[in-house]
């Protein structure tokens, strides 16, 4: 009779027990809950990557205001800020390189002209993450802005493109480009020796390839120049002129 009392008293202590959840249950009902979002958590962190160079080295970009869907190029080694314009599949600056190096020669006009290179140091001239131009990619270029009406579609639209006096060369006269694409083309002119010549006139940019041992790609954009064009790359001896330079994005 004992042992059915003890029986009945254990079995009343479980169930009690039971119900009661337990001294090693959890209540979830009463758990804290995280209110927030796993996304605002992700992005109320930033991430900062060094990428091993000093302050002063840093190649910096910051949104354009002035070309959409571009950045401006900060010049670490002088702090030089260019526009930038994504033309097809390249990123090309919009503005003349006025770096001086090597053997450039810089006028007081160079904000808005640049410098002028020789090839060999226009070769070398260009930032950390760009490069000077091509004769494919001014290839590309001449194609994306028409072919026969790259030379109006790639020039700026300013007075600083002179017009020809009409009754000397007769329908030829052009002037100033439409620039259509922002690439802002200007009549820099070109640096002879030890003076500069051509300004308002024409223009001519170093391509990265020689023709022969002595002369060099360049691709002209002039005042006077007619829409049935399309090739526009000379070839010049490299000793004899200095020309402008437009770096494009590696």
């Amino acid at each position: 009779m004992k042992n059915k009392f003890t029986l009945i008293m254990a079995l009343a202590t479980a169930t009690l027990f039971v119900a009661c959840g337990g001294s090693g249950d959890t209540n979830t009902a009463s758990a804290p809950v995280n209110s927030l979002d796993p996304m605002e958590t992700a992005m109320s962190s930033e991430t900062v990557i060094d990428i091993g160079l000093s302050s002063s080295e840093q190649f910096e970009t910051t949104p354009s205001s002035t070309s959409q869907g571009s950045e401006d190029l900060v010049d670490y080694r002088d702090g030089n800020t260019y526009r930038t314009v994504t033309i097809g599949p390249m990123t090309w600056m919009a503005e003349n390189l006025r770096y001086p190096t090597g053997t450039s020669a810089c006028e007081s006009n160079e904000v808005e002209y640049g410098c002028f290179y020789s090839w060999e140091t226009a070769m070398s001239s260009c930032p950390v993450g760009w490069h000077l131009s091509t004769k494919a990619e001014w290839e590309t270029l001449i194609a994306i802005a028409g072919g026969d009406s790259a030379n109006r579609k790639l020039k700026s639209t300013g007075d600083e493109w002179k017009r020809y006096d009409a009754s000397r060369i007769p329908a030829e006269v052009e002037g100033p480009g439409s620039d259509d694409f922002g690439f802002s083309g200007m009549p820099a002119g070109r640096w002879d020796a030890s003076s500069h010549a051509g300004q308002g006139l024409y223009t001519a940019f170093w391509a990265t390839e020689n023709y022969n041992d002595e002369t060099f790609y360049a691709f002209q954009l002039s005042a006077n120049a007619p829409d049935q064009q399309n090739d526009r790359h000379y070839t010049w001896q490299k000793d004899d002129y200095s020309f402008s330079v437009r770096c494009v994005k590696n």
